[in-house]
């Protein structure tokens, strides 16, 4: 439902001090809101314990967001890919999938403001070396700083 929106009006009657009144309720739209296009700065912070050599940051690196790829990836490892979201008005989650060197899964959600985002990414990787599990969750924040960089 690009582009439009869904207006619901409802009337209700409403009983006050035994006198009937009249109210007249507006609904906002409900259609879901679609990602603004363009480059978005992310902003990262690991919650990784031990932490790794870099630390566990923040770290802040661009990214496109589009309505066909709308999930930030922040720091996620090589091998993972976002393999499916949904979206629910200003909320966005989606499911991610890591293959080799990390085998593992993970789910991340974005609340979107205008021109900026919150949220979390969570994680749980299989060690390649000793198929010790590792989870860890990102704190994600970001903002549009304009359009995307030609390919």
């Amino acid at each position: 439902m690009r582009g439009s929106a869904i207006y619901l009006a409802a009337f209700a009657v409403a009983l006050a001090a035994g006198a009937g009144v009249l109210t007249y309720v507006l609904l906002r739209p409900v259609a879901a809101q679609a990602v603004t296009s363009g480059k978005w700065d992310v902003d990262t912070t690991l919650n990784l314990q031990p932490p790794p050599p870099e630390g566990n940051g923040p770290t802040r690196k661009s990214e496109c967001l589009t309505d066909e790829s709308p999930a930030p990836r922040g720091v996620l490892a090589p091998g993972c890919l976002v393999r499916s979201h949904e979206r629910t008005g200003a909320t966005l989650k989606w499911r991610v999938h890591c293959n080799a060197p990390r085998q593992g899964d993970g789910a991340g959600e974005v609340t979107f403001t205008g021109d900026s985002f919150t949220g979390t990414l969570s994680l749980h990787l299989e060690n390649g070396t000793t198929g010790a599990p590792i989870r860890f969750t990102e704190t994600l924040s970001g903002h549009r700083s304009g359009p995307c960089d030609p390919e």
